[in-house]
């Protein structure tokens, strides 16, 4: 967990949110997690705010606030993607892959160690993978291949490369062997690892 150094970058999360909508996320125990974090601590605009859920109970509480408050944008069988109010920006509500009362387990399906930060409402603290700043100032890609999603894995380099990440030949084979090891046997399989796309790339 953080120390609670980053002052300035828990303002500019909270700063976003309503005070409903934070309310709500204290209470549930909600998990921003990703993309949002990834942004905040390399000084990039979110764009990317997924939400995940310590319980079933939670999730099911947040998703009822949204559609009472928000419009439905998109559904898959990982994530529901809503608006909230009149506002354009889109939560992402992550289902699919799972609940986790403990934050740190968020991360055993996350593929890169850059994408391993969190902040959790109802500690009002951040959460990082060990090597999350490390590899963020290097500007390093490392793959974590226990991912749900090695194929999604191998697209995204190629995104982060064109923003200056580097992969190295190491990292690449880990996802070559990831992806061989994924088993795809029938349509429900493929189906899945097609959500992987949706979901990494909304």
């Amino acid at each position: 967990m953080d120390s609670g150094h980053y002052a300035r970058e828990r303002y500019l999360i909270l700063a976003k949110l309503d005070h409903e909508m934070i309310t709500l996320f204290r209470a549930q125990g909600v998990l921003l997690c990703g993309g949002a974090i990834t942004s905040i601590f390399t000084g990039q605009k979110i764009r990317d705010w997924d939400l995940y859920f310590p319980n079933v109970e939670a999730f099911n509480l947040v998703r009822e606030q949204f559609i009472q408050h928000g419009k439905e944008v998109s559904r898959t069988d990982l994530a529901m993607t809503y608006t909230w109010k009149k506002k354009q920006r889109t939560f992402q509500l992550i289902w699919g892959v799972g609940y986790f009362p403990n934050p740190m387990d968020v991360y055993t399906h996350y593929d890169y160690t850059i994408c391993m930060g969190g902040f959790s409402f109802i500690l009002d603290d951040f959460f990082f993978h060990q090597d999350f700043l490390k590899h963020l100032a290097q500007r390093r890609l490392v793959f974590n291949y226990k991912t749900d999603f090695p194929m999604s894995s191998l697209l995204r380099s190629h995104k982060y490369m064109a923003r200056g990440y580097s992969l190295s030949g190491v990292e690449t084979l880990k996802i070559a062997l990831a992806i061989q090891a994924t088993k795809i046997t029938n349509y429900a399989e493929l189906r899945r690892q097609m959500m992987g796309f949706v979901l990494v790339f909304l």
